[in-house]
């Protein structure tokens, strides 16, 4: 990978999770201090009527929100070329499936087929001709399958690296939301502990943040059907054909 990277990404080496989602000592004295305070006024209600938890909660979406909508911006480009590489793969695909068909489709030469220009040659010599004009038409289509697995080689081969590329930023993107996710439970158990201090019962103080949505799903800027085309191999050699030769 060049040094020179895209702008809003981080070179490979470096790419990990951050630990700027750390739970410190001052953070822990700050979220005893608002639980104290709280639990003076608050008398018996929920942790989720709680405006400090609200706080959180929400504090806690925007975040991830905005991880979310960060990693798609800068995964733009990468998507876009995938999208593009694999339509163009789509297209070859159907082009080497009519080409391959055209060359299963050829028939056999008829060797005693003389022009009217031929007349005058024996038939060994007609028959050379047909022969010769056979395996040219034969060939000829052969390489052009063969040109066209080449390309479809190559394009796999895009679509492989473009895919690997955005699967790494998402699941780099999951780890990150899972963090925050740990972050802020932290923060919210601290908070909910010293709030519930002195109470009869603490059931109402229980709770769980979830993970995002979009870590529990599919990576959702892959194409519809790539990684079912990824799968299927390319056949190197190309259809067999008759190149039998008919005496009549």
């Amino acid at each position: 990978m060049s040094n020179k990277m895209r702008k809003g990404r981080t070179s490979r080496i470096s790419r990990r999770v951050k630990h700027a989602w750390s739970y410190g000592p001052v953070l822990r004295l700050v979220d005893n201090v608002h639980g104290g305070q709280d639990a003076k006024t608050a008398a018996e209600d929920g942790l989720v009527l709680m405006p400090w938890f609200v706080r959180m909660s929400s504090t806690r979406l925007e975040n991830d929100q905005r991880l979310f909508a960060c990693v798609q911006d800068n995964l733009r480009g990468s998507v876009s070329a995938l999208n593009e590489a694999f339509g163009q793969l789509t297209e070859l695909d159907a082009r080497v499936r009519a080409l391959a068909g055209r060359v299963a489709e050829i028939v056999p030469a008829n060797l005693k087929a003389a022009g009217g220009a031929e007349q005058h040659l024996s038939q060994e010599a007609v028959a050379v001709r047909r022969a010769r004009e056979h395996r040219a038409r034969v060939e000829a289509c052969q390489s052009q399958v063969s040109a066209a697995r080449g390309q479809q080689q190559s394009l796999v081969g895009t679509c492989l690296k473009l895919r690997a590329e955005i699967v790494e930023e998402f699941e780099l993107a999951q780890a990150v939301s899972e963090r925050m996710r740990h972050y802020y439970s932290r923060r919210i158990c601290t908070y909910a502990r010293r709030l519930g201090r002195g109470r009869a019962t603490s059931s109402d103080l229980e709770f769980r943040l979830d993970s995002a949505a979009w870590t529990t799903a599919p990576c959702p800027w892959l194409p519809l059907g790539l990684d079912a085309r990824l799968s299927t191999p390319i056949v190197a050699a190309s259809h067999k054909v008759n190149i039998d030769m008919k005496e009549s």
